[in-house]
């Protein structure tokens, strides 16, 4: 049951012994209400999200895909499967200190496994700042994505999210 601005003058407290944990519930049934209204409209919260300030080696995972900053050599995007494979072929571009560009793979994509890969494309990023975004067909699972990444000093909380869009 939602709460409209006008009801609260007048809102009572499911338990008046401790009103705290009745706004508490109120607010969480308000939220649920939410995101079930954004589930139906096919916002983010139907297609799927996630997002995180994470370390090089630390992954952020969505689905069946997950992502990383590698930890060594060419410093940028890592793919991993959390099991199994998935064919992936990717469209991205970048911005630097100094430049900017992209490369695209082609069809039939590449497949990943369980086992991280190296920095897609070879891209190096040695600058916090430095970005990428990528668009990904998952031909295993009939699924875009979306990844974003800026790159954090000292590869410490770089910023990877990632969008579920169909």
């Amino acid at each position: 049951m939602a709460i409209k601005k006008h009801d609260l003058d007048n809102w009572t407290p499911v338990d008046p012994s401790n009103p705290l944990k009745s706004l508490a519930h109120e607010i969480n049934e308000n939220l649920t209400d939410l995101d079930n209204r954004i589930t139906s409209l096919g916002g983010v919260a139907g297609k799927g999200f996630a997002s995180g300030y994470v370390d090089a080696g630390q992954f952020v995972t969505l689905d069946n895909l997950k992502f990383t900053v590698t930890t060594g050599g060419q410093r940028g995007l890592s793919c991993a499967t959390v099991s199994g494979t998935a064919t992936l072929s990717i469209s991205a571009t970048y911005g630097l200190a100094g430049g900017n560009g992209g490369y695209a793979t082609g069809w039939p994509g590449v497949t990943y496994t369980t086992t991280p890969s190296g920095s897609w494309f070879g891209w190096s990023f040695p600058n916090a700042g430095d970005g990428s975004v990528y668009l990904i067909n998952d031909y295993t699972n009939q699924r875009v994505y979306r990844v974003t990444l800026l790159i954090g000093y000292a590869y410490t909380k770089n910023f990877i999210s990632i969008e579920r869009l169909h």
